[in-house]
């Protein structure tokens, strides 16, 4: 008979909060607002479960930036400057319900952005220079519940099949104004 025994390895030494955050709660809550920051710092505990980044400067979010937030479940991005996303950003985020990136610069929203987000509930948008969105853009995300699109001023085109879904699927519409009317 053959035994394998697996050890799973704790992390090495203390965990310690990013000397620009405050954390919280046993580093489960990270705060990082209005810190001037132009990228997400490097060191957020992985046992995080939500992570504020709002009011800074950030204009990329990298791929694989999050991934080893596992257990991360609260993302605000919100009111930065964020104008591009890359592909595999959000890789990782297997337990995220609620990604927050309101109030920023992003024209278009990414192919595949959002597909490692299989428990995302909420997803907010609003108020990003957005000019259109593709039918596939949610394709990919399951449990969402909530999307808002309000104030997307320079929003011009929504697909057919996009409008469809989102007018007859379970969302939760926040304030898209004037999609849906006839005409």
């Amino acid at each position: 008979m053959v035994r394998s025994w697996s050890v799973c390895a704790a992390p090495s030494g203390p965990l310690t909060c990013p000397g620009v955050c405050s954390c919280s709660n046993q580093f489960i809550k990270v705060v990082c607002t209005r810190r001037s920051l132009i990228r997400v710092p490097p060191g957020i505990p992985a046992t995080t479960r939500h992570l504020n980044l709002m009011e800074n400067s950030i204009e990329t979010i990298e791929a694989g930036t999050f991934q080893h937030l596992r257990h991360l479940e609260v993302l605000q991005l919100g009111r930065n400057s964020i104008r591009q996303i890359e592909v595999g950003a959000f890789s990782g985020l297997n337990s995220l319900n609620t990604l927050e990136l309101f109030d920023n610069r992003l024209t278009v929203i990414p192919s595949g952005a959002f597909e490692y987000l299989s428990k995302l509930r909420e997803l907010w948008l609003r108020n990003n220079p957005i000019e259109s969105i593709p039918s596939y853009a949610f394709n990919r995300v399951p449990s969402l519940m909530r999307l808002d699109l309000g104030e997307l001023k320079k929003l011009e085109y929504i697909s057919e099949g996009l409008n469809w879904m989102l007018v007859h699927e379970t969302y939760e519409m926040v304030a898209v104004t004037g999609w849906f009317a006839a005409g």
